[in-house]
């Protein structure tokens, strides 16, 4: 998904139910497939991994022992976190796409909880949570980041996000126009400023933002071409900020206060 609600019409105020969403049956296999080829996967492979294996593996060189993968899905982001930490457990409300995650890393522990509802008993020095704040509403979003503050280690504990949509974007900007001209939230958008407000109300400090996917996903047109100017557009982003700003994704990096 790109911030879509899975074709829901869901009017302007009103929330989608993103916990049975996920948890549909039948996702997990379709969630997967999504990554399997063309644009996200070599957003995956060129961007995305080599960034966050990299931001974690910062923290495991800190000392970083634990961490959670929160609404870990099929474990993607969670294999990149089994050879850093010592400790690494993966959350999620969806049995189906904890079955997918269990037989990705088998050496992980995965449990299925909501721990906005349920809590959990563990600390741990890290938690990760990829393709959540985006998709939830606003009223999940604060209880999912509640319940990751709680759980996490303090004073060095952080919070390892992104939002897949960034508001300044072309995609952002196509989507709120579209969401105005239908008076329905047909997809979501996030801007940094809000996620950096949502962040100070749920007991974090934002230390870190990493722009990513300079060139917007423009569905099935152009796969090839699209796949092979993603690396140049990197470029371009890291050399000039408006470009970066623009990007259709970013990653934060908060600290538990």
């Amino acid at each position: 998904m790109t911030g879509s609600t899975r074709g829901q019409l869901v009017p302007s105020g009103q929330e989608v139910d993103y916990r049975a969403s996920h948890a549909a049956p039948g996702y997990a296999a379709t969630y997967a497939k999504t990554y399997e080829t063309g644009f996200y996967r070599r957003q995956w492979e060129t961007i995305e991994r080599p960034l966050i294996e990299r931001l974690l593996r910062a923290r495991a060189e800190a000392g970083a022992e634990s961490v959670l993968d929160f609404a870990c899905g099929t474990g993607r982001v969670t294999e990149v976190t089994v050879p850093l930490f010592r400790t690494v457990i993966g959350v999620d409300v969806a049995p189906e796409m904890l079955a997918a995650a269990r037989a990705r890393c088998p050496t992980a522990r995965f449990v299925e909880t909501d721990i906005t509802r349920d809590g959990f008993p563990e600390r741990v020095d890290v938690v990760t949570s990829f393709r959540f704040l985006l998709n939830a509403g606003p009223t999940l979003r604060r209880e999912a980041l509640t319940a990751c503050r709680r759980i996490l280690n303090r004073p060095d504990g952080v919070l390892i996000a992104n939002v897949h949509v960034n508001r300044r974007s072309p995609l952002g900007t196509a989507y709120r126009v579209r969401n105005a001209v239908s008076r329905c939230v047909t997809a979501n958008v996030l801007s940094l400023r809000d996620t950096r407000r949502i962040l100070l109300e749920t007991g974090f400090v934002l230390e870190e933002v990493h722009y990513y996917s300079v060139l917007p996903r423009l569905g099935w047109w152009f796969p090839r071409w699209w796949e092979a100017l993603m690396e140049p557009a990197e470029r371009l982003g890291r050399r000039f900020r408006w470009a970066a700003e623009r990007a259709q994704c970013f990653l934060v990096v908060a600290r538990a206060r």
